[in-house]
């Protein structure tokens, strides 16, 4: 859902600092840049890439994972299911995300703030 993802990225202090994701309307664009080069790229190498839905994945974890691992020509490995317990530094925005186990509670998380998104509604064009 894209909306949940530009909520996401609004309410999201990074660490470095990333304009677009101050303002609904920079987030549309930024969107809709980044589905363009998505489009080219899957057009140039169409075996080559493997998009992942979010909400399966979270909702299927124990068919998504395999998929990308394979997919990466990868072995599954115990650790992969329980990457909530690193004990490596992590020095991303989703510091907190990462240290908790798989959930679907982001799935419509902008539900309840769609008025406050209309500059995103208005000029996401997917």
């Amino acid at each position: 859902n894209p909306a949940d993802a530009a909520w996401s990225c609004f309410k999201t202090f990074f660490n470095k600092s990333l304009e677009w994701s101050w303002s609904f309307e920079n987030i549309a664009h930024h969107f809709s840049l980044e589905d363009l080069l998505l489009k080219h790229w899957v057009t140039q190498f169409p075996e080559k890439i493997l998009q992942v839905p979010y909400e399966q994945l979270v909702r299927n974890p124990e068919i998504w994972i395999p998929k990308i691992l394979a997919h990466c020509n990868l072995d599954i490995e115990k650790n992969v299911y329980s990457f909530h317990k690193t004990k490596r530094a992590i020095t991303t925005a989703s510091v907190e995300q990462v240290r908790r186990p798989m959930t679907q509670t982001s799935i419509n998380s902008s539900d309840r703030y769609m008025q406050h998104m209309t500059p995103f509604l208005s000029n996401y064009n997917k």
